[in-house]
């Protein structure tokens, strides 16, 4: 994983007080090696500093198995995580005080702002040789589960999101998104397998300070969930020329058509690419990715499988659908789909259980010319009245004609609840789905709420949704 020595002498890492160049991570990838010692679990509370992208990216290199979460994870389920597992080793910042009065682990040795912390118990657990990096789903905050993902499955990623993204040393990225996020996780892997540069930054797209970041080190690559555009929208970001440019990339959800054609107009009229993926973390962050020269002729498509991958539709009955615009299921095969999952210590020992092929949950439909379209989640849709009712469809839709307001759709047992955060728009939505969905408008409740709770990657937090009275 990562050939530093061909780029040595380039800058990798940048935040606003200093530059590491690959000939550094080096050097620090094998200080952090000999200081862990053997092939141990090393839990990380992760951040989006410096220091930590440097201790993730040296216990990558090293093979050293790493556990990664958000810093600011509650304590509950960070016990919960370090009961299950028993990591050997914490990486956390030295401002953390989580393990401040933890008599099982003392202090190892620091790293720059960030700090390596040991078990002080003798342990002969041995994880399975080939595990890189236990990472948690989108939705998994609450949850123990974790995805198993192998050195190769992230080489796999890595090398076919370089592929198609023609990505070289000349690339420059900045990111704001959590390392504890596959897709942030991925931005780090695929720019260092490149050769690229990649700006750190915690400042969000609000500050001022970002801008600055971003002018200075003239940044011509970037990457963003759905939430990510819709800022860069409202800062008027594509009225501007911006000559450094020549890449943007949207994944982890959907974008609005309109706010699509918008993005794409931007790119073409100033001459870059703008491509829209899809993925899964089971999948190391990605399974299809739409060429930009097909942009606006599949409009609303997840595009093509990425190179070295199959996609294929299955019915109910887990039948190919050979069929192009059926709905089904879509079944991803590649060397980037993940182990299998993790549910306690246990499960580090276990080989490969998917044996690269996983049952995405997605539905979708494909063009007479292989192109995918997602139709919904089998887990969103609800059955009132004896309707199976498709709640992203309804989710999307209005999305794409109210979009002064942020919109979550979940069913609540006999009721659609459409939460939304601006008033007095109440009428016309349901006067809107009168019009254009054949449900009983009895079916729907409106609730307005401050803000639609969201998750690390920017999706809609459906889980708190469910909770909220």
């Amino acid at each position: 994983m990562w050939n530093f020595s061909k780029f040595k002498n380039n800058v990798a890492l940048i935040d606003i007080n200093e530059r590491v160049l690959y000939k550094d991570l080096i050097i620090y990838s094998s200080k952090i090696e000999k200081k862990i010692g053997k092939k141990s679990l090393t839990l990380m509370l992760a951040d989006n500093s410096l220091s930590s992208i440097i201790c993730y990216v040296s216990l990558v290199k090293k093979r050293l198995p790493v556990l990664i979460l958000d810093y600011k994870i509650s304590k509950i389920f960070l016990n919960k995580i370090v009961k299950l597992y028993k990591p050997q080793n914490i990486c956390l910042s030295i401002e953390n005080i989580f393990f401040k009065n933890n008599k099982n682990y003392k202090l190892n040795f620091k790293f720059k702002s960030f700090q390596f912390l040991k078990n002080i118990k003798k342990d002969t657990f041995q994880v399975k040789n080939n595990l890189s990096i236990l990472a948690t789903t989108s939705g998994s905050t609450g949850s123990a589960k974790l995805i198993r993902q192998s050195y190769n499955n992230i080489k796999s990623n890595t090398s076919s999101i370089i592929q198609y993204l023609k990505l070289k040393k000349d690339n420059t990225t900045i990111t704001n998104l959590p390392l504890s996020y596959t897709f942030g996780m991925s931005i780090i892997n695929t720019h260092l397998e490149a050769g690229s540069k990649i700006i750190v930054t915690k400042k969000t797209l609000f500050e001022k300070k970002f801008w600055e970041l971003f002018k200075i080190n003239q940044v011509n690559t970037i990457y963003g969930v759905p939430y990510t555009y819709e800022i860069l929208d409202k800062l008027n970001f594509f009225s501007k020329n911006r000559l450094s440019l020549k890449l943007l990339a949207q994944a982890g959800g959907k974008i609005t058509e309109k706010l699509q054609k918008k993005i794409n107009f931007y790119a073409d009229k100033n001459k870059f690419c703008f491509f829209i993926m899809y993925g899964q973390a089971e999948a190391t962050t990605r399974i299809s990715y739409l060429p930009f020269k097909k942009f606006c002729k599949k409009m609303g498509s997840i595009g093509i499988p990425i190179p070295g991958g199959k996609m294929k539709l299955v019915d109910k009955s887990n039948q190919i659908i050979k069929k192009s615009n059926t709905v089904g299921e879509i079944v991803y095969e590649g060397k980037n789909v993940c182990m299998g999952y993790a549910f306690d210590r246990s499960d580090l020992n276990k080989k490969d259980q998917w044996n690269g092929k996983i049952y995405t949950g997605d539905l979708a439909k494909r063009d007479i010319e292989g192109y995918y379209y997602i139709e919904g989640r089998k887990k969103r849709f609800s059955k009132i009245y004896g309707l199976s009712i498709n709640l992203d469809e309804i989710e999307n839709l209005l999305k794409s004609r109210f979009n002064s307001s942020d919109f979550a759709v979940i069913s609540s047992e006999d009721k659609i609840k459409i939460f939304l955060s601006t008033r007095g728009i109440n009428k016309k939505i349901l006067k809107y789905l009168k019009k254009n969905v054949n449900i009983n408008i009895n079916s729907f409740q409106i609730v307005f709420i401050k803000k639609i709770p969201n998750l690390s990657s920017g999706k809609n937090n459906y889980k708190i949704l469910l909770d909220y009275s």
